[in-house]
Order: C-alpha cells, then structure tokens, then sequence
C-alpha cells in the first residue's frame, strides 16, 4: 500500500470513529429532546464536512 493509500484509509478510520461519536451525540440529544441543539450540531457538523471537501484538491 503505497503513502497515499494509507493515508487516506487513516482518514477513513477517523472518519468514521468521528461519525460514530456524531451519532452517539445525536442519539443523546434526542432522549434530552434537546432539538434546537440538536439542528444546531448537524448544521454545523455538515458545514465541517464542507469545509474538508472544499480545501482537498
């Protein structure tokens, strides 16, 4: 596997523990029923996304 690759299957791997904790997060939002901060986290976890996306060649 060449840097590259590795790299980018470290990214995966961070990524999705990320995602995990996002939806651990979520889901204890819900059970709070704490919704406005609730759409306040997905917005701002969907502009981090954005961000990411916007800044990779």
């Amino acid at each position: 596997m060449s840097a590259p690759q590795k790299a980018s299957c470290a990214l995966r791997k961070n990524s999705s523990k990320e995602a995990e904790r996002y939806r651990q997060e979520q889901a204890q939002l819900i059970r709070d029923k704490k919704m406005d901060e609730l759409f306040n986290k997905k917005v701002e976890f969907i502009q981090s996304k954005l961000e990411i996306s916007t800044t990779e060649p």
